[in-house]
């Protein structure tokens, strides 16, 4: 059997050839067209500017902790223009008020340093205080025997701030460089002289006494004999203080003072509690007990 059938056309009766049907077209998939790419921009925060107040002003507090100990005098004034830029600086928050803390901090250390050195200074007698409010620097306040090691006051600093009762009921007080020399030591309103003065001790009283009170004729060779005849009359105790009296009160009413400048000369003895003086104009001794 022939599996090649041919088909006829069943109105002309003519054959058919026998052709494949056709396969079903299928419909084809939308071509998606691709959209464009749209290029996003995207908008980024930019970097917030450095605020140069801000940097500035924790740097000088930094500083200032660091070189208060030592710089003191100078520190102040830069923790003051760092706490100034940390107010008005425009960052804010935590680290604005770190930079101003360590500003106040150095600040606040720097003037105890200050202090704490001029009291030192105040206390050893480099600084003196006066009466009127004024404030005068020793030059020279110390320097070294060279019999030992000794070590010599120059000027007020060994009698600051003491008081001496004299054996004549008198009282002497010695306030910076300056000297009250009441005549009883219960009435410091009247009867009294004022003035300035200076004092030395040791080799340094030997020295002061034979060039710059020359005209008083004391020798080194006489102080040295002096010296050597008794223990107790050492150079290292040897004394001699001038006063420069610019005030004298008498019965209440101001005196002419004739000899404004007097010197003394004696030993300060007993560990520094009692003082054995002569006046080099009079000749007249005196002895006072530190009270």
């Amino acid at each position: 059997m022939n599996n090649n059938q041919v088909n006829f056309d069943p109105i002309t009766g003519q054959p058919i050839n026998n052709v494949q049907p056709q396969q079903p077209i299928q419909p084809q998939q939308p071509v998606q067209t691709q959209q464009p790419m749209q290029q996003q921009t995207q908008f980024t925060n930019p970097s917030p500017k450095a605020d140069g107040k801000f940097i500035v002003s924790l740097v000088f507090g930094i500083l200032s902790i660091l070189l208060a100990f030592f710089l003191n005098i100078f520190i102040i004034p830069l923790a003051v223009v760092g706490l100034i830029l940390g107010i008005i600086s425009k960052t804010n928050g935590g680290k604005k008020a770190v930079a101003i803390i360590l500003n106040i901090l150095g600040m606040i250390i720097a003037i105890g340093m200050l202090i704490f050195g001029a009291s030192i200074l105040i206390k050893n007698g480099y600084i003196n205080i006066n009466d009127d409010g004024t404030v005068t620097v020793n030059d020279n306040i110390t320097t070294q025997n060279s019999n030992g090691g000794t070590q010599s006051i120059v000027k007020s600093s060994l009698m600051r701030n003491t008081t001496w009762q004299g054996s004549d009921g008198s009282e002497v007080v010695f306030t910076d460089n300056r000297i009250n020399w009441y005549k009883s030591a219960d009435d410091h309103l009247d009867n009294y002289y004022s003035g300035t003065y200076t004092f030395y001790i040791g080799k340094d009283a030997v020295n002061y006494i034979t060039t710059e009170l020359s005209e008083y004729y004391v020798t080194s060779s006489e102080l040295q004999s002096l010296f050597n005849r008794s223990e107790m009359y050492s150079e290292s105790s040897f004394v001699v203080f001038d006063i420069r009296y610019d005030k004298f009160i008498l019965n209440k009413q101001p005196q002419q003072i004739e000899r404004p400048l007097v010197p003394w000369f004696g030993f300060l003895l007993e560990d520094g509690t009692f003082l054995d003086v002569a006046n080099m104009n009079t000749g007249t001794y005196y002895q006072f007990t530190k009270k």
